[in-house]
């Protein structure tokens, strides 16, 4: 992301300096070499060679100002799209926490319950030995007692 936003502010400077002159120059030196008729004889002949260019746009019906504005827009975008993804690590990391508050919440929830359901079960053990239920509803506690240890232990524990 950031890599982008730094392309774009290149890309921008490029159309701000488009406004703005070329010169270009060169310069070139040398000895001339010749070869004569008695085998190789070198006269040393130097050379010079200098240009200079220039060039500079006058009009392109708005294309330079309206390219620059362009560009300007995506250094923009880039900045909004790097606070984007900040963002989206931001809620990622806050949903994850969460996540983690929730299950152990749920956790002393369920084990609250299975104390709850143990006294329950207790309570219906001395019940039933007295005689004042029957054998059907002192079963409905001992079914949970069973299930809630291993919904407890099957659960991930994650610690912070």
């Amino acid at each position: 992301m950031r890599l982008s936003r730094n392309a774009a502010e290149q890309d921008l400077l490029q159309a701000k300096k488009a406004k703005y002159p070329n010169l270009n120059a060169s310069v070139s030196q040398g000895i001339l070499a010749v070869n004569g008729n008695n085998g190789l004889n070198v006269n040393g002949i130097p050379s010079q060679n200098i240009a200079a260019s220039s060039s500079m746009t006058l009009y392109r019906a708005g294309y330079i100002r309206n390219n620059e504005a362009s560009k300007n827009l995506l250094v923009q975008m880039a900045d909004l799209s790097v606070q984007e993804a900040q963002n989206n690590i931001t809620l990622n990391i806050t949903q994850a926490y969460l996540n983690i508050l929730m299950a152990e919440e749920n956790i002393v929830a369920l084990q609250e319950i299975l104390t709850t359901t143990k006294t329950q079960l207790k309570q219906g053990d001395q019940l039933y030995k007295a005689g004042s239920i029957s054998r059907f509803r002192h079963r409905s506690p001992r079914t949970n007692t069973i299930l809630l240890p291993h919904r407890i232990t099957s659960e991930p524990i994650l610690s912070i």
